[in-house]
């Protein structure tokens, strides 16, 4: 409903939705959405000529304000924009294993353990670059190792 001493400015009842709120943008003006804008946000709306673009960066800054914010997803969002833009590849989405870790896995009813070293694993005494090359040995046909290990969902 329009407050009728402002008329620029829409008074949305406490317990109204998100959803209702923004619904109620559909109808407004740019000099409306900028009014909202500033008394709901609290800041000057940018500079922006269009009505729509106002009411769409409007309605994402409201669900945010309700639904919040992350942070680190932002930064790690970043990181990965400067990273591709440098043309360095994304860090593998696989878990990282320090020297010491251990991995187990039951294969044919046989417990096999890997340690993982400096220079890569050891499993039953011998060294293996790669944890593909452990599991091609305790299978005897070509895997991926991380994904055999359960370090990485199968695609």
């Amino acid at each position: 409903m329009i407050d009728a001493a402002n008329p620029n400015v829409l008074e949305v009842p406490i317990d109204a939705s998100l959803a209702q709120v923004i619904a109620s943008l559909t109808t407004m003006k740019l000099d409306r959405l900028r009014t909202e804008w500033r008394r709901r946000l609290g800041v000057e709306p940018p500079s922006l000529q269009s009505t729509e673009l106002t009411r769409r960066f409007l309605a994402e800054n409201l669900q945010l304000a309700v639904h919040g914010h992350d942070l680190e997803l932002d930064r790690r969002l970043a990181r990965l924009a400067r990273d591709y833009r440098a043309g360095r590849s994304p860090p593998s989405k696989g878990r990282r294993l320090g020297p010491g870790a251990v991995l187990v896995k039951v294969w044919k009813g046989e417990r096999h353990q890997v340690e993982v070293t400096a220079g890569g694993f050891q499993w039953r005494g011998r060294a293996f670059d790669s944890l593909s090359s452990v599991a091609r040995e305790i299978t005897g046909t070509r895997w991926n190792g991380p994904r055999f290990f359960g370090l990485r969902e199968a695609s």
